[in-house]
């Protein structure tokens, strides 16, 4: 028993890394393409424009802020998925786990449970039905309930 749990929870950190070096290895990818379509979009729209708008804006300040539109998604995208996502759900999947365990009622605030056992030696106290009689030969002490 005590090795199926360490062996779960090895298979859970294990399995914990490899998502995590996975979502890295895709996160590479989708995130320099995401910055790459948003370049090409802007860059899309602003051919898009007459040569009187180039005459008022300076090209550099249109590259900067065309950068700097990329920069912000890029920052965006790397805080949702390495800060924000992964302690999300691992707040609703405890939530989620803790839904599953089914409480057992308390048997004390009925009056049904805790009883005081008698220890099991001969001149001990015995028990009738849920109370307990004390034998002669036991004096009255808390060591004896």
């Amino acid at each position: 028993m005590l090795w199926g749990a360490v062996a779960i929870l090895l298979g859970l950190v294990a399995g914990d890394n490899i998502l995590w070096r996975v979502a890295g290895w895709a996160s590479t990818h989708a995130f320099v393409a995401v910055g790459g379509d948003i370049r090409l979009e802007l860059f899309d729209h602003l051919s898009g424009q007459g040569t009187r708008y180039f005459v008022e804006q300076f090209p550099g300040a249109l590259a900067g802020r065309i950068t700097a539109a990329a920069n912000a998604a890029w920052l965006i995208e790397n805080a949702l998925t390495w800060t924000t996502i992964p302690p999300g759900i691992a707040v609703i999947a405890s939530i989620l786990v803790l839904g599953t365990i089914k409480l057992a009622p308390d048997r004390r605030a009925d009056g049904r449970g805790m009883r005081a056992r008698p220890p099991s030696s001969p001149g001990g106290p015995r028990t009738v039905g849920s109370f307990i009689r004390i034998s002669p030969v036991m004096p009255l002490t808390s060591a004896a309930i």
